[in-house]
């Protein structure tokens, strides 16, 4: 009896897998001429290369409740798995992420049909990779075994190179994923236009020469934030060193002329903290930037700094501007352009950043937005490689006040 009993248990547990297992492979029924795996993936790729990866990952489950060895969405999914796994930052949850998209990229493969099919899942694993960086000493290896087996395949490919090139830039290597950009280019088949956007800032950061890490992880931000130029300016401009070696100059006897003698940096010794900065990772820094006193860089009159808000190329000619009259104590810089009609057809001269739109742009140190109508572009963002390429010129230019 009791035999008949454990039997019994062991069929309805049986059962119940097997329902289960048909349960979860079940495709769901179509619902209209568009609604098939190809379209649902084509719609991830889009939302995936505008980085809206939850809306990619909704669309290849769409594909994958259709057709669950579906190949081609079973390697997006593995690049939306590695970036919520990489979100989340935790050791654990990334271990787990990288498993996840090792057994998607391992289905993907087996799924494929195609040697088209085959260099999509390489290309994707490229990819995921480069999306999850983990393990630290492991991850660009994996890269590099997926892009060999992709142009082994097809080495007329583009793809597999632009994503390489991504992974390459990923580890600082930008003289190599300028090479890998320049073949997309050359081959002229997908994310050819991309690749030129792309290998425009790999040039810039490359004649920038970032000095600290921070940089060179910034200048692939488009829009950096109050923050992030307050790091650049301690760790790539050396600002608070730019000031002490202005001053160290007059100390050794530069006579000024008279009307600047009186200006002098604004080197305060108290802290003048923000309310809204304390736990941020750059709270430190944009201690040591409000001791120094940066026009732009500034609390608000409830003492906020909104260390994450976005800043214009309006803003960022200000700081430029600010930094340039301090160290070179010459404040006739801030009303150089007053009274003169505009260049820029979106600029008005009585704006408060007018000024130092003319004084950048004068000087090289930026240029204008829209080179075809001549607008400098006061709103838009300012994208980190240019950031860095206005630092550099700064500092050299700087120098001379300095020496």
């Amino acid at each position: 009896m009791k035999t008949k009993q454990i039997w019994s248990t062991v069929t309805i547990l049986f059962l119940i897998f097997m329902v289960g297992c048909a349960a979860k492979q079940a495709p769901r029924k179509k619902q209209g001429e568009m609604d098939t795996p190809a379209f649902h993936t084509l719609r991830g790729d889009d939302m995936l290369f505008r980085q809206d990866y939850p809306a990619a990952a909704k669309s290849y489950e769409r594909a994958l409740s259709l057709k669950s060895s579906y190949s081609p969405a079973l390697s997006g999914k593995a690049v939306t798995t590695a970036y919520s796994a990489k979100k989340n930052g935790n050791e654990e949850k990334m271990k787990t992420g990288l498993e996840m998209m090792e057994d998607l990229i391992e289905q993907a493969s087996d799924s494929a049909q195609s040697d088209k099919d085959k260099i999509r899942v390489h290309t994707y694993a490229v990819q995921a990779y480069w999306e999850l960086q983990f393990p630290e000493d492991e991850w660009f290896e994996k890269v590099k075994n997926h892009f060999e087996e992709a142009i082994e395949l097809n080495p007329r490919a583009s793809s597999p190179y632009f994503f390489m090139a991504r992974a390459e830039s990923a580890r600082f290597n930008y003289s190599g994923a300028a090479s890998h950009y320049n073949k997309v280019l050359e081959l002229r088949g997908t994310f050819k236009e991309e690749a030129n956007r792309e290998l425009e800032i790999v040039q810039k950061i490359q004649r920038a020469q970032p000095g600290s890490d921070f940089g060179k992880i910034i200048a692939w931000i488009p829009e950096i934030s109050k923050a992030d130029v307050s790091a650049l300016f301690i760790a790539e401009l050396r600002l608070e060193r730019l000031y002490h070696d202005a001053s160290k100059i007059k100390a050794k006897g530069f006579e000024a002329p008279k009307k600047q003698q009186d200006f002098q940096p604004e080197l305060t010794t108290g802290k003048r903290l923000a309310t809204d900065i304390e736990g941020h990772p750059m709270q430190n820094v944009i201690e040591d930037i409000l001791r120094l006193g940066v026009r732009g860089l500034e609390n608000d009159p409830a003492a906020r700094f909104f260390p994450n808000k976005k800043i214009t190329r309006a803003e960022f000619a200000l700081m430029i501007q600010d930094v340039l009259v301090k160290v070179s104590r010459d404040r006739k810089i801030e009303t150089q352009f007053i009274g003169e009609s505009s260049p820029f057809p979106d600029v008005r001269p009585d704006l408060y950043y007018y000024n130092a739109a003319r004084v950048v742009v004068s000087r090289n140190l930026m240029q204008v937005s829209r080179k075809a109508t001549g607008e400098f572009g006061p709103s838009d963002p300012v994208l980190g490689a240019d950031a860095l390429l206005v630092l550099r010129d700064l500092k050299e230019m700087l120098l001379s006040y300095t020496r």
